[in-house]
């Protein structure tokens, strides 16, 4: 009797859990309804949410601007700039201010590895932090920066409210965990 409560019970946790989590995409796959970025020069993809827009493509960069944010915060835009350089290791990020980049740190997500470094910038009242993800292929090396851009709350008389950088750094995360190489 008390096995057979003990098995309910795990069946009736397992169950709540199931149904309290959202389902999300599974590892590697893109959202439902996001766009494919898909460079078949360098060999790689990886999506982003319908919202955002390409605004600048050139041989080995691309800026995907206008992802969604919450309106009415201290936040004013978060972007994707994407770099791709001759692969030399470690494979760091070329972009925006690398004099105060954190040391890389290594990291693994659906089977590939990353370096992972943070840092940012300030400019008369807008502050720019950056997380990039590089990894490595066949002499390439490819580089996600993801960028949050937003305003000093000292620098208004009544500021907005501070927009929730969890949330806002969430969908990062998800767009990362769709990377992947398509070449051999």
């Amino acid at each position: 009797m008390q096995t057979q409560t003990k098995t309910m019970l795990s069946l009736l946790v397992a169950a709540t859990l199931a149904a309290c989590s959202p389902a999300g995409p599974a590892a590697g796959s893109a959202p439902i309804g996001w766009t494919i970025y898909l460079d078949t020069s360098y060999g790689f993809t990886f999506a982003y949410p319908p919202e955002g827009q390409v605004t600048d493509r050139q041989d080995g960069y691309a800026r995907i601007g206008s992802l969604p944010i919450a309106p009415d915060t201290t936040l004013v835009e978060k972007y994707i700039e994407v770099n791709i350089s001759p692969a030399a290791y470690p494979c760091p990020t070329p972009t925006l201010n690398t004099e105060t980049a954190s040391e890389p740190e290594e990291l693994t997500v659906n089977g590939l590895t990353f370096l992972q470094q943070t840092g940012g910038g300030v400019a008369t009242g807008n502050i720019y932090e950056w997380v990039a993800y590089s990894t490595q292929k066949g002499g390439v090396c490819a580089s996600l920066t993801f960028v949050l851009h937003y305003t000093d709350p000292g620098v208004y008389v009544n500021p907005p409210p501070v927009f929730d950088r969890g949330a806002e750094e969430q969908i990062f995360t998800t767009i990362l965990g769709t990377f992947r190489w398509t070449s051999p």
